[in-house]
């Protein structure tokens, strides 16, 4: 039997999610590919860690930490525009993981692909909005 209030795990939860947000952050702000094509910005690897924490973390958790450290690097990196449709997009796609079985169960594997069309559709709305 656990020593650990429920209290305790869900401040550990807190501190483990704030912590994935942090490192999705620093990986998303600074090892950037800038992308030609269209208004600009920039492609980055900071989606792998986006799945990965969705898929460690339990449900709101994953989210917060999938959510947040993308959007607070559009705001550091200029695109601050931005943030508040990262926000939602990196949000609807760490909701497409499961975090309650380990590994890259058959749901992880389909989410993965409904995240890639989710982040595609809602960037090019995104876009759409803000140019007209």
């Amino acid at each position: 039997m656990s020593n650990t209030s429920p209290a305790a795990k869900k401040y550990k939860r807190l501190a483990v999610a704030a912590l994935a947000s942090a490192l999705t952050f620093l990986v998303v702000a600074f090892l950037q590919i800038p992308f030609p094509i269209g208004q600009g910005g920039y492609i980055n690897i900071g989606d792998a860690f986006i799945f990965l924490f969705a898929t460690l973390l339990p449900f709101p958790y994953g989210i917060a930490a999938a959510a947040v450290g993308p959007a607070l690097a559009d705001v550091a990196s200029g695109y601050a525009i931005y943030a508040p449709f990262t926000l939602l997009i990196k949000a609807a796609m760490a909701a497409c993981f499961d975090s309650r079985r380990r590994g890259c169960g058959v749901r992880n594997l389909l989410g993965a692909a409904v995240a890639v069309v989710i982040l595609v559709v809602g960037y090019y709305l995104a876009d759409a909005i803000l140019t007209g």
